[in-house]
């Protein structure tokens, strides 16, 4: 995929930049003009760490948290570490400086973070399933080198399943433990988290963009499945293509490879939704700094998970010329409806560039579950 470099560094703030890139090589980031404008910067960096393997990488991963909904992922992977948590909580920086800063204190991390987050957009589309986990005692979780390596060979039978080629036969794992949040409410509990991923080397390359502007081009490692495993509610839940026959075998490898007592499997057709959220009014926080004046929400779209036909649309109302709020007819509706059938989202159609001030129309937003 084609990553706008230069708009990454335009964007990030150029301490969080210039932090990252000193702790990468401080003598050759000495060299670059870190006072200058945002081109300075960039040119800088690719005079200097031409083809590094620890800065252009990184950059298009940390690219991919621009969304504010992604900073959950950067945050769910502070389990254990309370004062990693606690600085984190207390950033004022955005996504992108964040997820440097946690790029340049524990790269492991950072890589769980965006395994986190590719599996995040996967969760309640059509590559997802989720199981309940039925036994006669709770069972014990152990992850230890030859787990990983029992887990890693009944995955590759999983994707064989789907007829998806490991490129060399190449397939790795990273499991991990994360924070989980309950829904409702602030509690918090540890999940785990089993990605599996064919990985070859990062390449990077210059091509020509739409804008006929020099951008870099890099091959990233391509993440074919995830399991995610809640032992609070005795679920796991998969993202992979190639159906539920290849889902419910990596489900079972996880269970086989990682829980001390067999389960037995039960599919979870419908997700439990809690509609709590939408029956009262949400608004974002604005900055001081943002250009815009105010966010509203007017319209409310639900779809069945499993991608069946169906579909209803909340939307906003005047009523004598004057506005209903959406949260108004969405209280009535919810309190009268099953709250197992459906999934919810906001859907956000313009997208303000923060540079210019603009509000652009964004034709097929996507709705943020």
């Amino acid at each position: 995929m084609a990553t706008d470099f230069r708009g990454f560094v335009t964007r990030v703030e150029p301490e969080a930049l210039e932090q990252y890139v000193r702790s990468v090589d401080g003598g050759q980031a000495s060299q670059i003009a870190w006072d200058g404008d945002a081109d300075q910067r960039f040119d800088g960096i690719g005079k200097h760490f031409p083809r590094h393997p620890k800065i252009w990488p990184v950059f298009e991963q940390a690219e991919a948290f621009k969304q504010t909904a992604a900073r959950s992922a950067l945050r769910s992977v502070l389990q254990g570490k309370a004062e990693l948590l606690g600085a984190f909580d207390a950033m004022a920086a955005s996504n992108l400086a964040c997820a440097l800063w946690l790029a340049q204190i524990d790269h492991e991390r950072f890589e769980n973070a965006v395994s986190t987050l590719n599996l995040s957009r996967g969760i309640g589309k059509r590559s997802w399933d989720a199981f309940y986990l039925k036994c006669d005692n709770k069972p014990g979780f152990s992850a230890n080198l030859g787990e990983q390596s029992h887990f890693l060979r009944l995955a590759k039978e999983a994707i064989h399943l789907a007829k998806q080629a490991i490129p060399d036969g190449r397939l790795k794992a990273r499991v991990f433990e994360r924070l989980g949040e309950t829904v409702g409410s602030h509690s918090q509990r540890p999940w785990v988290q089993a990605s599996i991923y064919a990985e070859g080397p990062y390449e990077a390359r210059e091509s020509i963009s739409d804008d006929d502007e020099i951008v870099s081009q890099i091959d990233r490692r391509l993440d074919p499945g995830a399991v995610l495993y809640d032992p609070g509610a005795a679920t796991i839940e998969v993202v992979v293509l190639g159906g539920e026959k290849v889902r419910r075998a990596l489900a079972e490898a996880f269970c086989k490879a990682f829980l001390s007592v067999p389960v037995e499997l039960t599919r979870i057709v419908r997700r439990d939704i809690d509609f709590t959220s939408f029956k009262s009014p949400f608004r974002p926080p604005i900055e001081a700094s943002d250009p815009i004046e105010d966010v509203f929400v007017d319209e409310l779209r639900l779809t069945p998970p499993d991608g069946e036909g169906g579909l209803i649309t909340l939307e906003l109302r005047g009523k004598r010329g004057q506005p209903v709020a959406i949260f108004d007819t969405s209280q009535a509706w919810f309190d009268g409806r099953s709250r197992s059938v459906w999934k919810a989202g906001l859907l956000c159609p313009f997208d303000c560039d923060l540079f210019s001030g603009e509000l652009k129309k964004t034709p097929g937003a996507e709705c943020v579950r």
